[in-house]
């Protein structure tokens, strides 16, 4: 056995903390230390967290509390995480979330099993509406993995939580999550492991537990229609990073990412012009100047009706002089 560090961030968790620290604490696995981050939380989150530990007496000697003095958001909560875990495993756990009784002890059995760099199983989303197992695709390979999250799936594959990742790997490739990035942070850092881990293994059980009724999560403002499809920036600009990281890599790699990056861009075309949304028509103009024209060139904006709607579009004409000259040799004149 080996010690396995579970990493918690935490940003105004009150009322779901004392859930996941005691699923933490009582986990049938022995060998844990325990990184809480507060990432400068206002409400009693921290209070709450030290008069649990206060009932765990023999886990108390492996639990780190670290603060941040002001609020960095999720990307650099999760990477204190990381700088201050000891453990040859990591196990990231969102602060309102929580871990099944024995989902380390059963990551830890398939790890020791297959020797693997990342180890996952399965999870149970819990929503207004009622409980969803979730359960990423059966991979073959260790390419078709890859090529997955190249992809950047929608569905909720590319996270953190729901799995052991070695160490080693993040440290020896000086892999963290991209600070500010606070919606999609985990499409940026997944790929990347992806790309590094030489195996993975996926194990049958439930080990999770994700919380979607927290009104004061990202996700479920997401879920709940509170953010419009344009707000989401930061995901994008997971994409982006990802694609940076691909243009010296495998071709087949960098050619799957900018497709997915296509279709997005066909999306947000479309709602834009559906939704009237300036900024919907600043987040195309900007993803256009930097697509390279072979994969523009797919794209069918000469189509009349693109065109009239185009055209018609109040938001896009004051955009008209600078789409205009970034995509005239690809839709003529407007």
């Amino acid at each position: 056995m080996y010690l396995v560090s579970i990493l918690v961030s935490l940003y105004n968790e009150e009322r779901y903390v004392e859930r996941c620290a005691r699923s933490c604490f009582e986990q049938s696995y022995s060998d844990l230390e325990f990184v809480f981050v507060d990432d400068a939380s206002t409400d009693q989150s921290v209070t709450v967290l030290e008069r649990v530990i206060e009932d765990y007496p023999e886990r108390k000697p492996f639990v780190k509390i670290i603060h941040h003095n002001k609020n960095k958001g999720l990307a650099a909560t999760r990477n204190s995480a990381f700088d201050n875990a000891c453990g040859d495993f990591f196990c990231v756990v969102d602060g309102d979330d929580w871990l099944e009784a024995d989902g380390v002890q059963r990551l830890v059995e398939g790890q020791i099993r297959t020797g693997a760099d990342v180890v996952w199983g399965r999870a149970i989303m819990h929503t207004e509406e009622g409980e969803i197992e979730l359960s990423e695709p059966r991979y073959q390979t260790l390419e078709e993995w890859r090529m997955c999250y190249f992809h950047f799936t929608q569905k909720l594959y590319m996270v953190n939580w729901r799995r052991l990742i070695r160490r080693e790997l993040l440290e020896k490739h000086h892999i963290r999550h991209e600070e500010g990035l606070h919606i999609g942070n985990d499409k940026q850092l997944m790929p990347l492991i992806a790309y590094y881990a030489d195996s993975f293994c996926v194990i049958d059980d439930i080990v999770y537990h994700y919380e979607r009724r927290n009104p004061s999560s990202r996700t479920y403002k997401s879920s709940h229609g509170i953010y419009d499809l344009f707000a989401h920036t930061r995901e994008i600009e997971s994409m982006r990073r990802v694609i940076a990281f691909l243009a010296d890599k495998e071709p087949a790699y960098l050619e799957a990412a900018q497709s997915s990056k296509l279709e997005r861009l066909l999306i947000y075309r479309k709602e834009a012009i559906r939704n009237r949304s300036l900024k919907g028509f600043k987040i195309m103009v900007k993803w256009i100047q930097e697509t390279p024209e072979v994969y523009l060139n797919s794209i069918d904006w000469n189509s009349s009706s693109i065109r009239i709607k185009l055209k018609s579009n109040y938001y896009f004409s004051r955009l008209f002089f600078v789409a205009k000259n970034m995509m005239r040799n690809i839709i003529g004149n407007l």
